[in-house]
């Protein structure tokens, strides 16, 4: 939500004639520990290798699996999980073992420990007639709670792609419509000359998700190529893998990773027992409060990109009475803009982690094409307050559903660095919200954003820019240009508010 800057993309990236399959069988989770399992071929007795998270913190457990056969007998008269940390001629090995026997029957070796802050390789490694034999090798890192970059496994010759330098995701499992990041290295010694690349992925039905690379297509794979992509992913288990098309066909680059998705944490829909109202931060609109609220906000119009027609914010146009606030648009000239809108940004903070706010209104008439906007941003944006995340619970692109966004303004003296995190349109069942009165809710709890409708919840999302849970926020109540040119005849029109509620969560 900004004036002249405000951009929502939506890309859709779509695929076709990708027909090929993963070539190992797909893993699956193991449910005692967690651990999500690579399968493994070739030569040797690892079978399957894995780990319980790609991105972990240094107050919580890494544990590592290994799955092993052999239809000769090993004795191995020692077996360990070697771990190393870049750039640190430690060792950091875990599970050491002696006397440890690999038959045709499969077995599963598993260690867990915590690590320091860095990026880490993990292998299988046992020790048989005085010389240690190594397997695979997958990577993790460990963080002290920031995002990091996504790992990525070693690629060795047995994997044979020598183009492929390293691959990953930054889980092993994720939540359903929380956001997984992959990336990829790649070279070749002189120039490979591709007319597709993607990260293949495939569901445990064999149906495609393939993700074009973010950015510029590939069309050349040099001595030094990055790949990155991200997607959010239905529940099921998933292998994924990159791929290159060229003249000859497709080449798919070393054996497939897999990692789980599964259901979001359920919790009862607030409020309930367990959250406490702010009266600081809610009003009922007996009469407008100039301690709680005010009649403007970073940017004095809302202008869009495409038309340029702009709504200059006016204080005229925000009346309360009657125990409703009135934010109105109108067809008249106000400070070099054609029409005029009401809007009110909030003197109180809606609180960060533990938090619920919700706004009962009627967001003004579908006909008038005047977008209504209910949303969380502190003005003016500064470096003290980056990433400056903002939230919108609810913006009127569709009337039939809950359309929400969550955006980062990190501020510097160069200017505003824009991203767009995540968004959802969520059909609410309702065919027009501006026909009547709704309740638009925002939880934050938990490291969770989970967005309600009428008491409904609508979807959730878990950040991985962690202020965008955690931060403190103003509510804002805006009408912006957003939709384009206003319709005259439907002008003035109101978007109506009822109440604004703010909890705090009191339970466990």
């Amino acid at each position: 939500m900004r004036i002249g800057r405000w951009v929502l993309s939506l890309l859709v990236l779509l695929t076709s004639g990708l027909l090929f399959a993963p070539a190992v069988p797909r893993a699956q989770a193991d449910p005692t520990n967690q651990v999500v399992y690579d399968a493994v071929t070739g030569p040797g007795p690892l079978r399957a290798v894995g780990q319980s998270t790609r991105v972990a913190t240094t107050s919580s457990d890494v544990v590592l699996g290994a799955k092993l056969s052999s239809p000769t007998p090993i004795v191995a008269d020692q077996a360990v999980f070697a771990v190393r940390r870049a750039g640190d001629t430690a060792g950091y090995d875990t599970g050491y073992t002696t006397s440890y026997t690999i038959d045709s029957t499969e077995r599963t070796f598993t260690a867990s420990r915590r690590f320091p802050v860095g990026s880490y390789t993990f292998w299988f490694a046992y020790h048989v007639d005085g010389q240690w034999l190594e397997t695979a090798r997958r990577a993790f890192v460990v963080t002290d709670g920031g995002t990091s970059a996504v790992p990525l496994d070693p690629i060795d010759a047995a994997e044979q792609s020598p183009v492929l330098t390293g691959i990953g995701a930054d889980v092993r499992t994720a939540y359903a419509g929380v956001p997984v990041r992959f990336a990829a290295t790649l070279s070749s010694p002189s120039p490979l000359a591709v007319d597709q690349a993607v990260v293949a992925i495939r569901d445990a039905t064999g149906a495609n998700h393939d993700l074009l690379p973010s950015g510029a297509p590939i069309t050349v794979i040099g001595p030094n190529t990055s790949v990155a992509a991200t997607d959010s992913f239905f529940p099921g288990t998933y292998t994924y893998w990159f791929a290159y098309h060229d003249a000859s066909g497709w080449h798919d680059l070393a054996t497939p990773r897999t990692f789980v998705v599964i259901d979001p944490p359920a919790v009862p829909a607030p409020p309930n027992a367990s959250w406490s109202k702010v009266a600081g931060a809610s009003d009922e609109f007996a009469t407008y409060d100039p301690a709680k609220w005010r009649k403007s906000t970073g940017y004095p119009a809302s202008t869009n990109d495409t038309t340029g027609t702009s709504l200059a914010f006016k204080d005229t146009n925000v009346t309360v009475s009657g125990g409703v606030a009135q934010l109105a648009a109108k067809k008249e000239s106000y400070d070099g803009s054609p029409y005029t809108a009401g809007v009110l940004e909030s003197n109180f903070d809606v609180p960060g982690q533990g938090s619920y706010v919700e706004v009962r209104a009627k967001v003004l008439d579908k006909r008038a094409n005047v977008l209504s906007a209910i949303w969380l941003q502190s003005f003016p944006t500064s470096a003290a307050s980056n990433p400056n995340p903002e939230i919108d619970i609810q913006e009127t692109f569709d009337y039939s559903k809950l359309v929400s966004t969550e955006h980062t303004w990190s501020y510097s003296p160069e200017g505003e660095d824009h991203q767009v995190l995540d968004d959802n349109r969520s059909p609410t069942g309702v065919a027009d919200t501006s026909a009547g009165y709704h309740v638009y809710g925002l939880e934050r709890r938990d490291g969770w954003l989970r967005f309600y409708f009428d008491g409904r919840l609508m979807w959730q999302s878990r950040p991985a820019v962690t202020q965008m849970a955690s931060m403190p926020r103003h509510l804002i109540l805006s009408l912006e240009a957003h939709l384009g040119q206003p319709v005259d005849s439907y002008l003035p029109s109101t978007f109506s508010i009822d109440w604004v509620r703010t909890y705090t969560y009191n339970g466990s």
